[in-house]
């Protein structure tokens, strides 16, 4: 049985114990210790969870999602918005063919997100800082105008928003 059991039904359940049992106290007029009651209801589902789900793995990662952990992986051009919390992620665009029509995000939350770019890409990149940093080597063209590019290039639409986070553009 390795079906994880998520974090919203473990305190979802615990709450609701909670509150029916401090509704019997207050209904019925009984002396229950509500905290050594929740204490024990706590350890219980502790304990159960621990023997029969997977989900004490420290980090939460799903398709272009990483919390708490770290990621290594190849863009997907269906995944359009790529977020880092608390943890490193590495996406690597540089041999992988994209629609210029098609615009993603990448976020960075108190994390580490690289990007790793081919030299021919121009990247077309709008950034928001908050006590972040978003760092872009020389090579990756992504100021000035369209018409700059020459017929060679890759155009990557880009979103990037760094709150206390690193985002980097890596040219291999």
């Amino acid at each position: 049985m390795n079906k994880p059991m998520s974090q919203g039904i473990f305190w979802g359940i615990l709450i609701i114990i909670l509150g029916i049992v401090l509704l019997i106290k207050q209904l019925a007029n009984l002396d229950i210790p509500v905290f050594r009651v929740m204490l024990g209801v706590f350890l219980v589902m502790l304990g159960i969870r621990l023997l029969f789900f997977d989900s004490f793995k420290f980090g939460h990662q799903s398709g272009g999602d990483v919390v708490f952990g770290n990621k290594e992986m190849r863009f997907d051009p269906e995944i359009k918005k790529y977020d880092c919390v608390f943890g490193s992620m590495t996406v690597d665009i540089s041999n992988i063919d994209y629609s210029p029509e098609d615009n993603y995000e990448f976020n960075a939350v108190f994390g580490e997100l690289n990007i790793v770019v081919n030299p021919k890409t121009y990247v077309k990149l709008k950034s928001d800082v908050v006590l972040g940093n978003i760092e872009i080597p020389q090579s990756v063209r992504s100021y000035g105008y369209e018409d700059q590019v020459d017929s060679n290039s890759i155009m990557f639409k880009a979103k990037a928003a760094a709150v206390f986070g690193s985002i980097k553009f890596i040219v291999k």
